[in-house]
């Protein structure tokens, strides 16, 4: 069932296009070659939007706007290689609800500032930041991915670059880092335990928050090519002492 969304922006447009979605919308999907793309919250409000400014765009560079009751598309498309360059464009999306977002991108950047719903991502090259509140999966092949404040489990893969992850507080289930050749940093609240499963090949680890097996929070993280640190973050008004072994 249609609701409203088709439309192709002519190759030659240079103006921002916005589209209107229902608070309510389950699932928006972003695919292309490149693109910038800005994830907002605005609880409360009335709709949802999906906001396009084209950043390089030739002949053959089209941006399609699609989808169901269930799904939203916005596709980057382009027509062959248009003049040997390619289509780039940021896109901003301000979510009302818990719209579960799933970002696929050849080339790109991605941040996000609060996002109720889960993230998916899956990303060629590029750099992934920001504070989504749900479970988020990230597969990079090469750049880097830093997200803050988290609150719920992350599978994080990036084959060649950095992972940087900082918890807000402890969770319930588990925390994956994985990188061929990179440096994963992970930082979880001060004073709690962990149950880790630590692998590096060449390289080195510091683990300055205790282990124990029956730790609400499971940190699984593996490089093949790194070091690997496992950091408290200390505010202060932290009240809690320090987990000891004793």
């Amino acid at each position: 069932m249609s609701i409203g969304l088709a439309l192709t922006m002519a190759a030659s447009a240079q103006d921002t296009t916005t589209r209107t979605l229902p608070a309510a919308m389950p699932t928006l999907t972003v695919q292309g070659g490149r693109a910038d793309v800005i994830i907002q919250h605005t609880p409360g409000a009335a709709s949802s939007q999906v906001t396009v400014t084209p950043l390089s765009w030739w002949e053959g560079c089209e941006v399609s706007f699609s989808g169901s009751h269930a799904e939203a598309i916005v596709a980057i498309l382009e027509d062959g290689e248009p003049a040997g360059r390619a289509c780039t464009a940021e896109i901003t999306l301000t979510l009302s609800g818990d719209t579960d977002v799933s970002v696929e991108l050849d080339r790109g950047t991605l941040h996000v500032d609060g996002l109720e719903g889960s993230l998916s991502v899956s990303l060629g090259r590029g750099k992934v930041t920001g504070s989504p509140s749900n479970t988020t999966t990230v597969a990079l092949s090469i750049g880097q991915v830093e997200l803050w404040d988290l609150t719920a489990p992350a599978d994080i893969s990036v084959k060649y670059g950095t992972i940087d992850l900082t918890y807000a507080e402890m969770i319930s289930g588990t925390v994956a880092a994985n990188t061929d050749i990179g440096l994963i940093t992970t930082r979880f609240p001060y004073g709690i335990w962990l149950d880790t499963d630590i692998s590096t090949g060449l390289g080195r680890q510091k683990q300055a928050i205790p282990s124990r097996t029956t730790a609400a929070t499971h940190l699984d993280a593996a490089s093949r090519v790194g070091s690997i640190r496992i950091e408290p973050v200390i505010t202060a008004s932290a009240a809690a002492p320090v987990a000891s072994t004793d």
